[in-house]
């Protein structure tokens, strides 16, 4: 009889420790799920950047030439969000978040650098991507 009062409240115990494991592998799912969601929105906006780029490259192929000014102002506009097309561009696109797209071209040689430069929502961090093109 003895050693069964010496045992009340060890099943208690035992279930509280199972609630504070559980508690804490839930915790770390919730933070996977949360890094998993942040590097697939990175991800998407890295692959936005790449299509507007090739955007205006493809229309430097179309005219044989890295001279198109009328043409590149245009795209730079399409880039960021919050302006004039902030749903969707002509090409489909979605702008990006603080986007902002410069191109250096050299007539003489016909080539041009295409940069898109972006900072993702409550970042600190600027991300760019940028592509050289020489049109032959």
């Amino acid at each position: 009889m003895q050693s069964a009062k010496k045992q009340t409240g060890f099943m208690l115990l035992e279930v509280l420790i199972a609630i504070l494991v559980f508690s804490i592998g839930v915790i770390g799912l919730v933070a996977a799920v949360t890094v998993a969601s942040r590097t697939t929105t990175s991800s998407e906006n890295r692959t936005r950047a790449a299509l507007f780029a090739n955007e205006i490259i493809s229309q430097m192929w179309a005219n044989q030439t890295v001279n198109i000014p009328a043409q590149i102002t245009a795209w730079q506009n399409q880039i960021p969000i919050g302006a004039a097309a902030a749903t969707n561009t002509a090409g489909g696109l979605s702008p990006l978040p603080n986007g902002v797209g410069t191109v250096v071209t050299n007539v003489a040689t016909n080539t041009a650098t295409v940069t898109v430069t972006w900072q993702e929502p409550k970042s600190t961090k600027t991300s760019s991507y940028s592509t050289q093109v020489v049109i032959q």
